[in-house]
């Protein structure tokens, strides 16, 4: 596949001030996500925050962001997410809101996460459906998703992230991710270690 060049959207800020404030969550519990049968069919709707707290199946979007150098973009979470906060982690990774489906979802995530800017045309399909579950008791949270994964090889220059959702980003060697992934696990969320080991980058 033939990379792009996408430019970063100019409408998030990488540094902040001493004044900036940074909410005290980075996860949006208010959001709608559409509650989905075992085939995958919308069968309703609810906030994020029931469907985590009874483990209701819903849809979530994984990306994998390789550069011209084919090196893979990895962001770590803030210390504000819920669920395996400071770990390093997929370039994005996006709840499908109700009545998006997945692509649409992904190209959301990358504007949001990272202010990257691409069109749907531009990803490609590493992983076919399959479905993750984890309970974390911790929290009272239940993951129960549909998910599909893609991969952009795209150029990018110097990426403008949400430090609500990203505390930091950094480009790895591939083969350097799948060794560190072997040795030290709990640097990774425990999907990322899932994904990495059954993606084609």
């Amino acid at each position: 596949n033939k990379s792009q060049h996408i430019t970063p959207s100019r409408i998030q800020s990488q540094t902040m001030s001493a004044g900036d404030e940074v909410h005290a969550t980075g996860d949006n519990w208010e959001e709608l996500l559409d509650i989905v049968n075992e085939r995958n069919e919308v069968i309703g709707k609810s906030r994020r925050d029931r469907i985590h707290s009874e483990g209701l199946l819903h849809r979530s979007v994984h990306v994998f962001l390789i550069n011209d150098r084919n090196s893979v973009l990895l962001q770590k979470r803030s210390e504000f997410k819920a669920l395996e906060p400071n770990r390093w982690d997929l370039s994005c990774a996006e709840h499908l809101t109700s009545g998006e489906n997945y692509t649409q979802a992904a190209v959301r995530g990358l504007q949001e996460e990272l202010g990257l800017k691409v069109g749907e045309k531009s990803l490609r399909l590493l992983r076919d459906t399959y479905r993750h579950s984890a309970s974390y008791s911790e929290q009272g949270l239940v993951e129960n998703e549909l998910i599909r994964t893609f991969g952009l090889k795209a150029s990018f220059g110097d990426l403008s992230f949400d430090r609500n959702e990203v505390s930091d980003t950094k480009l790895w060697e591939i083969d350097d991710v799948i060794e560190m992934v072997s040795k030290q696990p709990e640097m990774f969320t425990t999907w990322f270690c899932d994904e990495i080991k059954n993606v084609d980058l």
